[in-house]
């Protein structure tokens, strides 16, 4: 940019070979910058078409989420329904020997039926407030529950290790 005597800038294709102002340029330079041949009013509207794009792609992905979430979620509702059943089943085994243990299990039958249940009637938002909530009131019960997983996964995991080479050899 170059200024001229009176201290404004100009581009330089606004001026001539001579430095002069040409009145042509300069007009067409003004009229872009404040809209006067509507590229500034296109570019808005570009803008605004993009935002419109993005809301309506995020709105897509989150459909495509909450249905990815939700098939997951009966998946999870007729297992955990399984485990339930299974569980019922052997409590009716077992009161034929130890009728202590198949109330124990009996117990812990209905409770996978609850959740089961509550699975299929509640949106994944709606479980995800509650256990959030649960876990605002009970914040040692939710440690202790990932404490006690933890070392049943590790003990799981190294359990289920394959023996090493210089184990086998020994």
């Amino acid at each position: 940019m170059n200024s001229n005597f009176k201290g404004e800038e100009r581009r330089p294709e606004e001026q001539d070979v001579g430095g002069r102002s040409n009145p042509e340029v300069s007009q067409t330079a003004g009229s872009r910058e404040h809209g006067g041949d509507g590229k500034h009013r296109d570019t808005a509207g570009v803008g605004e078409e993009a935002k419109k794009k993005t809301h309506e792609a995020v709105e897509k992905a989150r459909e495509r989420g909450r249905g990815f979430v939700g098939e997951r979620q009966r998946t999870a509702a007729e297992e955990i329904c399984k485990y339930g059943d299974a569980l019922h089943e052997a409590a009716r085994k077992l009161r034929e020997d130890k009728a202590i243990l198949a109330e124990g299990a009996d117990k812990a039958a209905e409770q996978l039926d609850k959740a089961s249940h509550y699975m299929k009637e509640h949106s994944p938002d709606d479980i995800f407030r509650s256990v959030n909530g649960y876990a605002r009131k009970h914040p040692g019960v939710v440690w202790g529950s990932m404490l006690f997983a933890g070392f049943a996964f590790s003990r799981f995991f190294k359990a289920s290790e394959h023996p090493r080479h210089s184990d086998i050899t020994q």
